[in-house]
Order: structure tokens, then sequence, then C-alpha cells
């Protein structure tokens, strides 16, 4: 290998590793704002929100939990996959996911939930 074909690679990778250190702390610091269900519409479908509510309906099939979030405007459907597990009525929980439409309604495809 040529001393210039090994600077070239040498270069590439450097870079290589600084974008992805930049992409790194971009996603770091992304920090979803909690917004109202009632606020959440078709207009809204692929996009990534945050919502905080309790769970008012839930029903696991086959490791997909399906359930109801309500917060103090509304309530919205929303779905877990490979979840295997029911979550705690009487919380209040932060649902991070992407909204879609199922039925020609909105729902939550939750990716995080605490």
């Amino acid at each position: 290998m040529t001393l210039k074909k090994y600077t070239l690679i040498k270069l590439t990778l450097i870079l290589f590793l600084i974008l992805f250190f930049i992409i790194y702390i971009i996603e770091l610091n992304y920090v979803l704002e909690v917004s109202k269900i009632s606020d959440l519409s078709k207009r809204n479908v692929n996009e990534y929100v945050l919502i905080s509510g309790k769970i008012i309906t839930e029903n696991l099939i086959n490791k997909t939990l399906f359930i109801k979030i309500q917060d103090n405007t509304s309530v919205i459907s929303g779905v877990i996959f490979n979840s295997g597990f029911l979550l705690n009525k009487s919380k209040e929980y932060n649902f991070e996911g992407k909204i879609s439409i199922y039925n020609n309604k909105i729902e939550l495809l939750i990716k995080k939930v605490y």
C-alpha cells in the first residue's frame, strides 16, 4: 500500500469517528417535551412524542401490550411490542413513541416506558 493510500484511509477513518462522535453527542442531548394527548393529531404521524399519563385499560396478547393512556386532556391508544408484562394502573408513566394511524385513529407505538 502506498503512503498516499494509507494517509487517505487514516483521514477517512478519523473523519468517520468525528462524525460518529457528533451524532452521539446530539443524540444524548435530544430531549422530548411532554405533549398533551389532545394536541396530537394525524399531522403528527411518524413523529416521536413523549406523553405522560395513566393506563386506563390494558390487554396483553402474545407479548404485545395494548393500552389506553389518559392524561388530563384526552385518551390515546398505545401498543408495546415484545412486552410480556402488565403495568401498574395506579401509577403515572411517561411514554415515548411514534405516532401512527390504525383504523383511521392515531395511536402511539411505544418504545420506552418510565
